[in-house]
């Protein structure tokens, strides 16, 4: 949208138009204000995470290092994080999760839930944010 470039005598500037598009432009910022960086990558900072995940007695742990920056944003309370490269470099199970690289960590942690049965009923996904820790600081993922 360029209104500007119709402004001439016969076109007036849409007012309005502006007024919202700039509303909208703050709404971003806030989002982009909030964005935070959880570990910059391998190569830069290389941090260790584990993912517990359990149903029941049966338990999935994986260690891994992120492979690229790691963020998230806030957005009306609730965190959104990118979905990153991984590497797994430990896993008690290595038929439900082999040690090797991943191309999307959200999909490492749908396959564990998969393979423990936790996405059928009347089973519950975990908050994904509540498995993670990172081990270093031995903090959860959900405030870091």
């Amino acid at each position: 949208m360029n209104p500007l470039s119709h402004d001439d005598a016969n076109t007036p500037v849409y007012k309005a138009e502006i007024l919202d598009a700039l509303s909208e432009i703050d709404k971003v910022k806030v989002i982009a204000d909030s964005k935070h960086t959880i570990c910059q990558g391998q190569l830069v900072h290389r941090d260790e995470f584990e993912m517990y995940i359990t149903n029941g007695v049966d338990s999935e742990v994986i260690l891994f290092t992120v492979l690229e920056e790691w963020t998230k944003v806030l957005i009306r309370g609730i965190s959104y994080y990118k979905d990153v490269k991984v590497r797994v470099t430990n896993s008690t199970n290595t038929a439900i999760c082999p040690i090797q690289d991943y191309d999307s960590l959200r999909t490492v942690f749908n396959n564990i839930c998969t393979s423990l049965g936790l996405n059928v009923a009347p089973a519950m996904l975990p908050v994904f944010d509540t498995t993670i820790t990172n081990r270093h600081s031995h903090q959860l993922l959900s405030v870091i």
